[in-house]
């Protein structure tokens, strides 16, 4: 991968943690450069201010400064962005399967917890499994590991019938 598009890469990565969030950042930056290349006609800054002020996605796109939009034209536009894109899709997937739906702050928390302390480059998928009643399961690699209530009980279930029974009698 070359320097720029590194730099790139890691921009989008610094608060974008799932695949979703990855994708949708693409997303609009493709039409924040659609708008500010080839319908604008505003300078950078005055593009920024007016595309940012449509609605609470299109803030995403003041996240990124001004000198990283400096290196799309309408020469290579389409060229960068579909290599960020490339390079997105090659990323490892982590699927952590948890029993409920989180909000938007906790995913970004366990995403910069993991960055921090688990230096490969992957993302994160989210699936919601409410048998699982607490805990997750996780995938990577095609290695599984389900930390849940429900494979405890599962893993204890004898025991636990056996301690129910000795309570009854």
């Amino acid at each position: 991968m070359n320097q720029p598009m590194d730099n790139n890469l890691n921009i989008l990565l610094a608060s974008s943690f799932t695949k979703p969030q990855v994708i949708k950042r693409i997303s609009l930056l493709h039409d924040f450069l659609n708008y500010w290349l080839f319908g604008s006609n505003l300078p950078l800054e005055k593009a920024l201010a007016e595309f940012a002020g449509k609605d609470f996605d299109s803030k995403l796109i003041g996240s990124f400064s001004t000198n990283f939009f400096r290196q799309f034209n309408t020469e290579n536009v389409t060229k960068l962005l579909k290599d960020l894109n490339d390079q997105v899709n090659k990323f490892q997937l982590l699927t952590i399967t948890i029993p409920v739906f989180l909000p938007e702050h906790e995913v970004v928390r366990i995403g910069h917890y993991l960055r921090t302390n688990f230096k490969a480059k992957f993302l994160i998928e989210l699936k919601v499994d409410p048998s699982l009643i607490a805990g997750a399961a996780l995938t990577y690699g095609g290695n599984y590991k389900d930390y849940s209530l429900k494979a405890r009980i599962a893993e204890n279930r004898s025991a636990i019938i056996e301690d129910f029974k000795k309570g009854l009698g």
